[in-house]
């Protein structure tokens, strides 16, 4: 690794630590515990790992490769802030049911739909992928597991009516169930399942929701002994992974789950008493949709356009950058278009 490389890595690093710590603040308000503030500023935190995840392999280096052997972390938070949102809308109005997808997929599928035709539209113009004009329709893989736990979820909640709690073990068996029919088809190679692990934030999320309290009580009582506990877990589960990675099933799926777990634990001890949000990870996480979506698209293209021939860590700066302009630029866009569809006499709900 090159000194430019050594440097530019150092910055990222201080660049991901800056945008978490800044605007930290305590706080004492129970109703401010994993609120949109602090989900949205985590989840504009957790954007950049994903750079750094998806970057070619030209870009390792030892810095990356030890911040990204953790990297699905930010994966599974995207699913878990899912799965609670979910759980709180549903909570609070549960006739929504009825409107369910239609309430939901226009935003995803047309946001979906319209950076596919330009992210497909710039990586066949330059090469960067074989045309293929069908896959224009096919949603983002990541897109499809969120639906598939929005289905779950609807599933549960269709045929359990008002038994909540029954509703809700369906839709943890059902992910569950997913997820390991995923990890054993991947092993036979008769499907290319990617989040097989993450996909339990989404879980995680739904529990939080409905016993979010009652833990922010629970840790604020002893914060500095449960926050000591679950990061000494997490470090535990981190070395035990590492080490057992490899290891079939129990390494690298069981280990990982309860590690994203352990961890997922430790940053909610942490935001029992300080809450999170600056104005880069607020912004951030207002477009994380566009960014999952587009930065696979980024990446493709900068490999054909620019490729080796810049220093590894600045190109991982650039895939970084890139997509939050597209990002930001799409979601304006789209946005009005939207809000458009969503007046439809098919799609208006009542509330």
């Amino acid at each position: 690794m090159t000194t430019t490389t050594t440097i530019i890595m150092i910055l990222i690093v201080i660049f991901m630590a800056c945008e978490l710590l800044i605007g930290m603040k305590t706080y004492d308000e129970p109703g401010r515990f994993f609120d949109i503030t602090s989900t949205k500023a985590l989840r504009g935190f957790w954007y950049i790992w994903l750079p750094l995840t998806h970057a070619p392999d030209f870009c390792a280096n030892p810095i990356q490769d030890a911040i990204t052997s953790f990297g699905y972390i930010s994966i599974t938070f995207f699913f878990m802030t899912s799965g609670y949102g979910l759980m709180l809308s549903y909570n609070r109005n549960p006739g929504q049911i009825g409107y369910f997808w239609r309430k939901r997929l226009p935003k995803l599928l047309l946001t979906n739909l319209i950076i596919n035709v330009i992210g497909f539209i710039a990586v066949w113009v330059t090469g960067a992928r074989e045309f293929e004009p069908w896959k224009i329709l096919i949603p983002d893989p990541w897109l499809i597991w969120l639906m598939v736990c929005y289905l779950a979820f609807w599933l549960g909640a269709l045929i359990f009516r008002e038994k909540r709690t029954a509703a809700r073990i369906f839709t943890y068996i059902a992910i569950t169930a997913f997820s390991i029919a995923a990890y054993f088809l991947k092993k036979g190679g008769l499907m290319e399942a990617t989040w097989e692990t993450e996909v339990f934030g989404f879980v995680w999320g739904m529990i939080l929701a409905v016993h979010g309290q009652a833990f922010y009580r629970y840790v604020k009582e002893r914060w500095l002994a449960a926050t000591g506990v679950f990061c000494l877990a997490s470090l535990a589960l981190g070395l035990t992974y590492l080490k057992f990675k490899p290891v079939f099933f129990v390494g690298e799926y069981l280990t990982k789950i309860v590690l994203g777990a352990a961890i997922t634990l430790f940053i909610l001890a942490v935001h029992v008493r300080y809450a999170f949000g600056n104005k880069v990870s607020l912004f951030l996480g207002e477009l994380t949709l566009e960014l999952f979506l587009i930065h696979m698209f980024v990446i493709n293209v900068m490999e054909v356009l620019v490729g080796e021939s810049i220093d590894p860590a600045l190109f991982i700066v650039i895939i970084a950058v890139i997509p939050v302009i597209l990002a930001y630029l799409c979601h304006l866009a789209i946005k009005p278009v939207v809000a458009a569809v969503m007046r439809l006499p098919f799609f208006a709900q009542k509330s």
